[in-house]
């Protein structure tokens, strides 16, 4: 599950469109709600503090022991940090 710079969420290997598009300066959020029981677990993002919807936690991730990952892609000339 991923949420790419041009406003896309992104999930085995396929796309659609996603929140807004983001760059350099902005600040990205990342959220994993696990629901106990028959609830819906959830993954949603955020730039600089405006939430965009959940959706829900893709099924083959169910019961999976997941790990926060972060890529970062710089373009010709410029580059990609965290602070």
């Amino acid at each position: 599950v991923g949420f790419g710079g041009k406003g896309f969420w992104s999930t085995a290997g396929s796309f659609e469109e996603y929140g807004e598009a983001f760059g350099p300066g902005d600040v990205i959020g990342s959220y994993l709600h696990l629901a106990e029981g028959k609830g819906v677990s959830t993954v949603s993002f955020s730039k600089n503090g405006k939430m965009f919807a959940s959706k829900p936690l893709p099924p083959h991730m169910k019961g999976a022991v997941l790990f926060p990952a972060i890529l970062l892609q710089g373009g010709p000339g410029g580059g990609a940090s965290l602070t």
